[in-house]
């Protein structure tokens, strides 16, 4: 081996080695070390042409033979995952949506919004269901389930927005999903867990509660208001000089309900925007980029799905736990899906520090990967999640002119 080329892999090794030993603040500064070579990204951050950049790379995932089936036209949850359950086709549904909004895709031809729409439609009008009318909690792509466990009521939540969302998108689309709510698909057992959760300080169980009663507003819609009193009512900690209420909070469920509802609560805006403020301060107090979500985890050993919270009930801050409650001692994952939610909605040098950060990490050619862990690491999932997230992003940006020239 030439002497030059000795040199090159020398200096190469000892900037992977920096990486891993400075964390995330160092992509900034090392030629992007884990950048895919065909990575491409137009337009300076937080402009027009870069959203629709970004929107265009993430849409790689839901394309016919990536993660969607070219007979059935059902997608999968990941692509190391041939599976989905009905919060991942709620993903899809607006990915669709977002996608055509912002031109990506057309109505008609080969692939297009049409066609994914009554695939979509079509499978939800024939799928196998429990012998009660229940769904099933996961699918294959040939339409069939999975096993034989029930739907959970937080995953029909997500599709159940997803649907209204196409419903108000979509009129002529109204009856069919009409029937399929009301009376193709037994939701009993879903409505009455929702129906407890009245006294939560979950900011999950808000969006849940929200996305019911998009379909049944006399029975949920004041539930759903309680929810959120109770969490913006809750005492308060601080956190890097930030006051938050001591309730569960994370970032995804909040940029959720911020991109997904036609008009968001003016209480659920002001505290997102208040879990935005917790993250940047974090950031400028360690000089870790801070964006908490919930995802694929590597280096997990036995933990392979994390959620990241900002605040507990407890007053704890900063936790992560794998199963909602068990805490756990791992680095956390610099989600790009949040990062890119806060740079749609806030604009900061923060945000663009991270996403320009973020995105050369995070880049394939089949959709963006989950992040990059605060020690460098690359976390090489590719999901639906993040995909459909960063349209929706894309679209609230455009819709809202939140965008330079």
């Amino acid at each position: 081996m030439p002497i030059n080329k000795k040199f090159k892999m020398l200096i190469l090794a000892a900037i992977i080695l920096l990486v891993a030993s400075q964390g995330l603040q160092i992509l900034l500064n090392s030629s992007n070390v884990f950048q895919d070579p065909n990575y491409r990204l137009n337009g300076t951050v937080g402009s027009k042409t870069y959203w629709m950049s970004l929107a265009t790379d993430a849409w790689q995932y839901f394309q016919v033979g990536t993660s969607v089936n070219l007979v059935t036209g059902l997608h999968v949850a990941g692509l190391e995952y041939p599976y989905f359950t009905d919060w991942d086709l709620g993903v899809y549904t607006q990915a669709i949506i977002d996608a055509e909004k912002l031109g990506i895709i057309g109505s008609g031809g080969a692939y297009g919004a049409d066609w994914r729409f009554d695939k979509i439609l079509t499978f939800l009008e024939s799928r196998p269901l429990m012998s009660d009318g229940q769904p099933y909690a996961w699918y294959r792509t040939d339409g069939k389930n999975r096993d034989n466990m029930p739907q959970v009521a937080t995953d029909t939540a997500n599709l159940l927005v997803s649907l209204n969302n196409l419903k108000i998108y979509r009129q002529d689309l109204a009856s069919r999903i009409n029937y399929i709510v009301y009376n193709r698909t037994n939701y009993k057992s879903q409505c009455e867990t929702v129906d407890a959760l009245a006294g939560s300080i979950n900011v999950y169980d808000y969006y849940v509660a929200s996305g019911f009663a998009t379909f049944w507003p006399n029975r949920f819609s004041s539930e759903t208001n309680t929810i959120l009193n109770n969490i913006v009512n809750a005492s308060t900690v601080q956190t890097y000089g930030v006051t938050v209420p001591k309730a569960k909070l994370t970032s995804e469920p909040l940029l959720l309900s911020v991109f997904n509802f036609e008009k968001p609560d003016m209480r659920l805006l002001n505290l997102s925007r208040q879990v935005y403020l917790a993250e940047e301060a974090r950031y400028k107090a360690t000089g870790k980029y801070t964006a908490f979500s919930e995802g694929n985890i590597v280096g997990g050993n036995d933990v392979y799905y994390a959620w990241e919270w900002v605040v507990l009930p407890d007053g704890r801050t900063w936790v992560m736990t794998k199963d909602e409650t068990s805490v756990i001692s791992l680095t956390p994952i610099v989600f790009l899906k949040v990062a890119v939610g806060l740079e749609a909605i806030y604009r900061s040098n923060f945000t663009q520090s991270m996403v320009s950060a973020l995105e050369p990490a995070a880049y394939s050619q089949n959709g963006f990967k989950d992040g990059v862990s605060e020690n460098g690491q690359v976390e090489p999932s590719i999901v639906d999640k993040t995909n459909g997230m960063i349209l929706a992003a894309a679209t609230y940006a455009i819709n809202n002119n939140h965008v330079t020239s």
